[in-house]
């Protein structure tokens, strides 16, 4: 379910697939949180973080599709924005009404408690790491955060694919980085 300008939720997430194939980076500690780290080979000056949907770094297509990042040449993270506390997609599909179970979930991963993770791992890339590019995709509630991100001069470039709960036009007016290179 996608929800827009906090209001209107669709039917867009609930259908879906688990890709098949195996993820080939590893699992880290990096800036501090579990993360799923790919790696490509060399010492990558470009660097992407992806800020996953509400399932978490652990959902295998989200880890394919930083090995295919990896594979262009940009050391790829997956850090884990939901501190431990991903949605669990059986008990969502389980219940009578999804939104008893998103609903809470929402309510305790917020900007408040999701934003200086994600901040102190795009800081480390560029300061720790070395990156000179660092940019941020964002996967529904993850696109949140991307949007947010790019009103800030932590990234380069951003990608927000079907960003859910933006506050219209108060999220959107701040960006400044309109351009991806």
């Amino acid at each position: 379910f996608c929800w827009y300008n906090h209001q209107i939720m669709t039917d867009c997430c609930g259908k879906g697939s688990i890709w098949s194939g195996e993820p080939k980076g590893s699992d880290e500690n990096f800036s501090g949180l579990d993360s799923y780290v790919s790696r490509p080979a060399g010492s990558p000056e470009k660097a992407v973080v992806i800020a996953t949907d509400i399932f978490g770094y652990k959902f295998r297509n989200s880890r394919l599709i930083a090995d295919a990042i990896s594979e262009a040449g940009f050391l790829c993270v997956i850090p884990d924005l939901t501190n431990g506390d991903p949605l669990d997609l059986e008990q969502m599909n389980r219940a009578a009404n999804r939104m008893d179970v998103i609903g809470p979930w929402l309510a305790r991963h917020g900007p408040d408690e999701t934003m200086p993770a994600l901040d102190g791992v795009l800081r480390w890339l560029r300061n720790e790491h070395g990156a000179k590019t660092v940019g941020i995709v964002g996967y529904c509630w993850g696109g949140r955060f991307s949007v947010l991100e790019a009103a800030t001069d932590n990234i380069d470039a951003f990608v927000a694919a079907h960003p859910s709960r933006i506050a219209i036009p108060d999220e959107i007016e701040p960006i400044r980085k309109r351009r991806c290179s």
